[in-house]
């Protein structure tokens, strides 16, 4: 799900139809495109291979799920920290990433 979520957030900003408003501003180099690569890459990719690893039931997969949360969790402050507080799914996607790095604790090692 969050990697579906990241791929339609980065489609969106990387073709513009996003309006950030004066959110853009704050982005680095105001630039939604850099900001829709990161989500893809941090949001997208890494989610995405933690799925992979866990349906192939690799051994790495609950330290992928870790780094799952870790990302998320990063990626929700430093969005809070840079554009502020602006959306209801920010404090909802933290829970979401802080349940992902409690569930991969008890996931078997």
């Amino acid at each position: 799900m969050l990697s579906v979520a990241a791929a339609g957030g980065a489609v969106a900003m990387l073709a513009g139809t996003t309006p950030l408003g004066e959110a853009t501003d704050d982005l680095p180099f105001r630039s939604p495109v850099l900001a829709g690569v990161a989500l893809a890459a941090i949001n997208g990719i890494v989610p995405l291979t933690a799925v992979v690893g866990t349906l192939r039931r690799a051994w790495w997969a609950p330290f992928a799920h870790l780094a799952v949360s870790a990302a998320l969790v990063g990626w929700i402050a430093l969005q809070v920290a840079v554009i502020g507080l602006t959306s209801w799914l920010q404090p909802i996607l933290l829970a979401y990433g802080i349940l992902v790095g409690l569930l991969a604790v008890d996931l078997d090692w």
